[in-house]
């Protein structure tokens, strides 16, 4: 079994270094992604996700060193890139109260891990934000397929494929993979021309009105009317059974140490310490920089 690995050296050596605006003195867990150092607030892990509720360990028994509790000891967190992780912090910790300007990339570096570590409102809220945004159908379907997205939202995206003069190109194909492909094969098929006395249609323009175009492109992905479900109950594409991304009860805590995380009320936890967005940054256990309007465009998501 895939477990976490255990942490890099002590900071201060080249290894590891704390991050500007996300290393809070206030906070009460420090977790390692890649090289870098996060010290915030477990509070908002405990509320929102099951995952950290079982896998955040528990004040250690005497004479023990608990996980996340100093510089030399973080809480690791793998196959996460520091530069995903400090924009999904940002959702906590924005002060600006205003998603204005967050990129189709910030919102897709969030939503997938709001996806792998179960956060349901950080999950529904990136798919929200993602609907006001002029994205393509191409990568609007590869990320709601790589995230679960709901079904139904694509089906614009589906159909301007559907539509468009241009077969998809090669690499669109690669990407979206060969069911999705011969999907939309088969709805631009199905949408144009006229069937011959044989049953094979010739190529041509759109024929099918609106309506029947949408139920088409419905029945060709066997997408669910919105309707009748609601978000969280939505028909959504099942994902591949490989699994490489550990879980957090997955993580080697020190024997003796407890993984029961809480009982996930979010009202029994206590909440964080007074946070000023404006800090400047400091050095040596200071709160970070300023926090920023919008998360962090460096870096590249991991799939």
């Amino acid at each position: 079994m895939y477990k976490l690995q255990p942490p890099l050296s002590p900071v201060g050596s080249r290894c590891q270094r704390r991050h500007a605006e996300y290393y809070l003195e206030t906070g009460d867990i420090i977790f390692r992604v890649e090289e870098t150092l996060f010290r915030v607030h477990k509070y908002f892990f405990l509320r929102e996700s099951e995952e950290f509720r079982k896998g955040l360990p528990q004040p250690p028994l005497p004479g023990q060193k608990v996980r996340g509790a100093s510089d030399d000891n973080p809480f690791p967190l793998d196959d996460v890139y520091s530069d995903d992780f400090a924009r999904f912090l940002w959702v906590f910790y924005n002060p600006e109260y205003s998603f204005e300007g967050v990129t189709v990339q910030d919102w897709r570096s969030i939503l997938m891990l709001a996806h792998r570590w179960q956060f349901p409102k950080i999950h529904a809220l990136g798919i929200r934000e993602l609907e006001k945004l002029d994205i393509g159908p191409v990568q609007k379907i590869l990320i709601y397929h790589d995230y679960a997205g709901p079904e139904h939202l694509l089906v614009p995206s589906y159909t301007q494929l559907t539509l468009r003069d241009d077969p998809l190109r090669m690499e669109e194909g690669r990407a979206l993979g060969l069911e999705v492909s011969l999907q939309i094969a088969k709805a631009r098929e199905a949408a144009r021309g006229q069937s011959d006395d044989a049953g094979l249609r010739s190529a041509g323009p759109v024929t099918l009105e609106d309506g029947d175009l949408e139920d088409l492109v419905m029945g060709v992905f066997n997408v669910t009317d919105a309707s009748s479900t609601d978000s969280n109950s939505t028909t959504r594409r099942p994902k591949s059974s490989s699994r490489t991304v550990p879980t957090l009860n997955e993580v080697a805590l020190p024997k003796g140490t407890s993984t029961n995380g809480g009982t996930g009320n979010s009202d029994s936890q206590p909440g964080p310490d007074g946070q000023n967005g404006d800090q400047k940054t400091a050095k040596n256990g200071n709160d970070g920089a300023k926090a920023q309007s919008k998360p962090s465009k460096k870096g590249n998501s991991r799939s």
